[in-house]
C-alpha cells in the first residue's frame, strides 16, 4: 500500500515537471484563483455591498506571490464572468494595504 502510493506521487510530480510551461501556468492561476476564494464576497458585490475585503481574504492576498498572481489576475480577468466585479479585483491588494497597481502587470 505504501509503495503504491510513493508510486502514485511520483507520477503526479514527473507529469507536473514535465508540463509545458502553458500547462503549468495555467495550473498556477487556477491555484491562484482558488486561493482567492475567500475574497468572493467582496468580488461579487458593488462598491456599497462590502466597501473593503474581510480580514480573512486580505490574509490570503498578502501572503500570495504577487510576481505570479499579478499575471494571472490580469489573465483571468480579460474573460472575467459578469457577476465579478473587475475594478475591485483590479484594486483588491491595495484594498489590502499592498502597494501593487494590477493594471501595470503584464
Amino acid at each position: 500500500m505504501k509503495a503504491t502510493k510513493m508510486a502514485a506521487a511520483a507520477l503526479v510530480l514527473l507529469a507536473f515537471l514535465t508540463m509545458s510551461p502553458q500547462v503549468r501556468s495555467a495550473a498556477d492561476c487556477n491555484a491562484v484563483a482558488s486561493s482567492l476564494m475567500p475574497c468572493l464576497p467582496y468580488l461579487m458585490g458593488s462598491s456599497s455591498y462590502l466597501p473593503t475585503p474581510q480580514s480573512r481574504c486580505c490574509g490570503v492576498v498578502k501572503q500570495l506571490n504577487w510576481d505570479q498572481a499579478c499575471k494571472c489576475l490580469v489573465e483571468r480577468l480579460h474573460n472575467a464572468p459578469g457577476w465579478l466585479n473587475v475594478a475591485k479585483a483590479q484594486a483588491i491588494p491595495g484594498a489590502c494595504g499592498l502597494n501593487l497597481d494590477t493594471k501595470s502587470c503584464s
